[in-house]
């Protein structure tokens, strides 16, 4: 603040400032000068030139160049009414401020450039900036048959032989951004913004660049053919079967993503045409290497055999018989039937059975063993067609049995003791499967402190009708000391993962997840049991439901191979090769279920078609 009484201070003026005189400029720029002088020159020779070589000579003009974006700086004037500047100061500050650095940093920043960038680069412009010309994609209609496109004769990546391992290289996933960069300049001038034409077909992209300047044209394709096929197409098509998923999914995935896809009609025609064969040819070609391996070794056979039906209940429609041959704990065979074919769901098992065991014995291989679940139909069948074949029951399902009716029993009144019992008389069933050897021979029995069962009292009474029961009792003489189908049942989970039950799939479509099952089953069917790194055996500790609160110990198992994926995709890309799809090989594949039924016509159904709900809607309206 200032004093009481201060007045601001006047300094004098310097002495090479004159109030009275003019102001003068600064000096102009050259560039501004150059700029003034060709404009002189080009008014004069506009008008009557009466002296030119007298303007020429006055007037010196420069040879060099100036930039025409530059805009001349205006010449720093003084207004004549005010010559001199008074300084003021701020009431607050009467002192120049000093200059001060900060005392964390007491030192100018010095800037420095990354080691692997030792030059400054263009960076390539947004997304939004790249305008081609033409951008072709190709419409549902287009994608279903990838031969609808005629990429003969222009070729710039050498189509695949059957030798050719291209398939093998890794796969990236570009944005279409950087992938334009690329496309910038021309390939022969260097010129910027020559024109795009792209063409999208699936995964396939094909990019036209032609330069207006030199008129050079460059055409890029992003992947290789397969016989004017797109590898990359016809790649994720096998992709999408051989891992067990499903095409809407997968395809809806990358659709999610953003990524150029193939349509479902284009998956289903791949499948048709060189997928289904392929699996076919490559599982027959195993199948004749175990027959061949069996037969070589002119031993008889262990099976073991199982069904499964594709939907729970009485109204499936397709059921699967697999025969393993349990020695060597591998798939042998596998049938597919449909229910109508044999007349309905309830003889699918039975029928799946005599298909396997036809042809098997059209190889001249013997069935010693046969181990099943406790089917009636295929009991007395095995008894009456197949009486050399000792025919045993898996204990599992036996067992299975049994402990579902003593928790039943468990639950009524009076019987309560019944359920402590029961995972007892389990066990003891397993025992005397293990250790009977066949025989019906009585042993001593071990006395331990437990509740026992009071003679004459209701729980007993039951307990004693269901373990004397006469079927049961013949079905306990019959089950198998030693193989089980346990590993059928894990084949089952398998067949799960490739064909899942609450999917409806087509005869075709079926046989070759089947197969594909079947496959990646024998593959991975007696890996060894995983170690950590100091070479310590893995388990783990599972609380399944059914144990109610108890435990037991797993396996670890090593990691699953799958070098038959790499075959059947050899085998693909051959089928594609050759072409042959309109020659392919086709399965006999039954009617459908409602080929018996007048089907009426769409439009008809759909005029026709009257719901409880709209009839009472028209009744209120009334």
């Amino acid at each position: 603040m200032l004093k009481k009484g201060a007045v601001p201070t006047i300094f004098k003026r310097k002495a090479e400032e004159n109030v009275g005189s003019v102001p003068v400029s600064k000096r102009p720029r050259s560039a501004y000068k150059k700029r003034e002088q060709k404009r002189i020159i080009a008014n004069l020779m506009t008008k009557d030139n009466t002296e030119p070589e007298a303007l020429m000579d006055t007037i010196t003009v420069s040879s060099d160049t100036c930039d025409v974006g530059t805009e001349p700086e205006p010449i720093l004037t003084q207004c004549a009414s005010t010559q001199i500047e008074i300084l003021h100061r701020n009431a607050k500050t009467q002192t120049t401020p000093k200059l001060t650095k900060s005392k964390g940093c007491q030192t100018t920043t010095t800037f420095y450039k990354d080691v692997g960038i030792q030059c400054s680069l263009l960076m390539p412009e947004p997304c939004e900036s790249f305008d081609s010309d033409v951008y072709e994609s190709l419409d549902d209609d287009d994608d279903v048959q990838d031969k609808s496109i005629n990429y003969e004769g222009i070729n710039h990546v050498k189509e695949m032989d059957a030798n050719d391992k291209r398939h093998n290289q890794i796969k990236y996933i570009v944005f279409e951004c950087a992938l334009l960069t690329l496309f910038q300049f021309c390939i022969k001038c260097q010129l910027p913004t020559p024109s795009i034409t792209k063409l999208v077909n699936g995964t396939f992209i094909r990019i036209k660049q032609w330069c207006q300047n030199c008129e050079a044209e460059r055409i890029w394709d992003s992947q290789p053919f397969i016989n004017n096929i797109p590898a990359g197409n016809l790649l994720l098509s096998s992709a999408i079967l051989l891992t067990g998923s499903l095409p809407e999914q997968s395809l809806r995935v990358l659709q999610t993503v953003g990524c150029a896809s193939i349509t479902s009609r284009t998956y289903f025609n791949h499948q048709r045409w060189f997928l289904f064969p392929a699996i076919s040819k490559t599982w027959n070609m195993y199948h004749e290497a175990l027959v061949a391996m069996l037969q070589s070794d002119n031993a008889t056979l262990v099976l073991g055999g199982d069904g499964r039906a594709d939907s729970p209940g009485h109204s499936a429609k397709y059921g699967t018989y697999t025969l393993m041959e349990l020695s060597h704990n591998i798939i042998l065979d596998l049938q597919l039937v449909q229910s109508n074919e044999v007349g309905g769901s309830y003889y699918m098992e039975l029928e799946g059975l005599k298909r396997g065991i036809r042809e098997l014995e059209q190889y001249g291989l013997t069935i010693g063993t046969l181990v099943t679940d406790r089917h009636v139909q295929i009991a007395k069948w095995v008894r009456d067609e197949l009486p050399s074949t000792m025919h045993h029951f898996d204990v599992w399902h036996l067992a299975k049995g049994l402990r579902k009716k003593l928790n039943a029993i468990a639950k009524l009144k009076d019987c309560e003791i019944v359920g402590e019992w029961t995972q007892s008389i389990v066990n003891h069933f397993y025992w005397c499967a293990m250790s009977s050897s066949g025989s019906s021979s009585n042993e001593e029995m071990i006395r331990r402190k437990k509740k026992w069962f009071k003679l004459g009292t209701k729980s007993s009474e039951k307990v004693t009708d269901l373990i004397t029961n006469a079927r049961f009792c013949n079905a306990v003489c019959k089950m198998s000391p030693s193989y089980q189908t346990s590993c059928l049942e894990a084949f089952h989970s398998v067949v799960n993962q490739f064909a899942p039950k609450s999917v409806a799939f087509s005869y075709e479509g079926m046989l070759a997840r089947l197969q594909l099952a079947a496959l990646h089953f024998n593959e991975n069917c007696n890996k060894k049991q995983a170690r950590d790194k100091q070479g310590t055996l893995r388990y783990s500790l599972s609380y399944p439901k059914y144990k109610k609160g108890g435990h037991f110990i797993r396996q670890i198992k090593a990691s699953s191979a799958y070098d038959y994926v790499s075959e059947l995709i050899d085998s693909i890309i051959k089928e594609a090769i050759e072409g042959n799809q309109n020659q392919s090989k086709k399965v006999h594949v039954p009617p459908p279920l409602c080929h018996s039924y007048e089907r009426p016509l769409k439009s008809k159904a759909i005029t026709d078609h009257k719901s409880r709900f709209s009839l009472m809607s028209l009744k209120k309206r009334k």
